[in-house]
């Protein structure tokens, strides 16, 4: 089946951040995360990231688009702190391109169009599931990597317990990823017109 023109747009622009990346090895990392989603969940680049329309990115390609957003506010607010030295790169962009990931797996869309939860999602938040496909590609792409950082990270992303997160941040690569998913995702409200403060339109685990 061949790719949506703003699919393959996302995908190549993903892989110019992977590719930016310091080192070789940290290059490689990045280069495989991204190829692993394209080879294995192509719906990744296609899906929205929310199933109700007045959620975050909730656009054909909205979640590529809000993971790239991510991973490139955290990149820019990394150089800006001059936070090199504490948050590897290869760290934080994999973080950040997975940790949205699980949604493939939560959401699938009816013959009418509409976005609905899976039953996946009934058992498992898409946090815990972008981390199965995290370590999925791991273990496919043998990558000799210090998982736990970017596991932490993924699943401390929605910041407290109350919005969905097993965790809270406790790294600055995990705090770095919940700050940059929120400025995305509040952001994407405020150009729709939706007020990020007005939760009651939103269930508890759903924020960002």
């Amino acid at each position: 089946m061949s790719q949506q023109p703003e699919a393959k747009a996302w995908i190549n622009y993903i892989y110019k951040l992977a590719e930016a990346a310091p080192t070789l090895d940290s290059h490689i990392a990045c280069e495989k995360g991204v190829g692993y989603l394209e080879a294995n969940y192509p719906s990744f680049f296609t899906y929205p990231a929310a199933t109700q329309s007045f959620g975050h990115h909730h656009t054909v390609c909205g979640l590529a688009q809000h993971t790239a957003e991510v991973i490139q506010i955290g990149l820019q607010t990394r150089a800006v702190l001059n936070l090199q030295h504490v948050i590897p790169y290869d760290e934080y962009f994999l973080a950040a391109l997975y940790h949205d990931a699980g949604k493939v797996k939560a959401y699938t869309q009816l013959p009418d169009g509409k976005w609905v939860k899976t039953q996946d999602s009934r058992w498992f938040h898409h946090i815990h599931l972008g981390v199965k496909i995290f370590e999925e590609m791991v273990a496919h792409e043998k990558l000799s990597y210090p998982t736990g950082a970017v596991q932490h990270a993924i699943m401390a992303h929605h910041g407290c317990r109350e919005w969905g997160s097993p965790v809270s941040p406790a790294t600055p690569s995990a705090q770095l990823l919940h700050q940059s998913d929120l400025m995305s995702a509040r952001m994407s409200d405020i150009v729709r017109g939706v007020d990020p403060l007005d939760y009651k339109n939103y269930k508890a685990g759903e924020k960002s």
